[in-house]
């Protein structure tokens, strides 16, 4: 499935929070995402070396809560945006879905930032599962 994760309306710093789905997944089942590398975003648009690929900002973080990840990485999360997991340009995975009944929970991918307003631009993320 291919989901397009946008920087300005994915954003972990737009409230309320959206993120791109990626569709139901069953606990257990193995989850790859893949991200071309020359696949890019801006991130605070006008500043030099904020245009990156689903792996972030090099040496740029920011923190949320207790979670730090780079400026303008893809980051996903199973439960809509409360706790999350970094993805970058490539991850595999078995899906540990944390619904106290065990069935599918809903996969989001987000853009990793603090200030959405000045972002522009997509990236495409292309999202396999398979049972185990």
């Amino acid at each position: 499935m291919k989901v397009i994760v946008r920087a300005k309306d994915n954003s972990t710093a737009k409230i309320p929070m959206t993120g791109a789905s990626a569709g139901t997944i069953a606990p257990g089942s193995l989850v790859s995402i893949r991200c071309s590398k020359t696949d890019e975003w801006e991130i605070s648009e006008g500043h030099e070396g904020h245009e990156v690929n689903a792996n972030g900002v090099p040496n740029e973080i920011t923190t949320r809560g207790n979670q730090t990840f780079s400026y303008g990485c893809i980051v996903g999360s199973w439960d809509g945006g409360n706790t999350f997991f970094p993805v970058g340009t490539h991850l595999d995975m078995v899906a540990c879905v944390a619904k106290a009944d065990n069935s599918p929970a809903e996969l989001t991918l987000y853009c990793w930032d603090s200030d959405f307003e000045n972002n522009s631009g997509s990236i495409a993320a292309e999202v396999t599962t398979h049972p185990l």
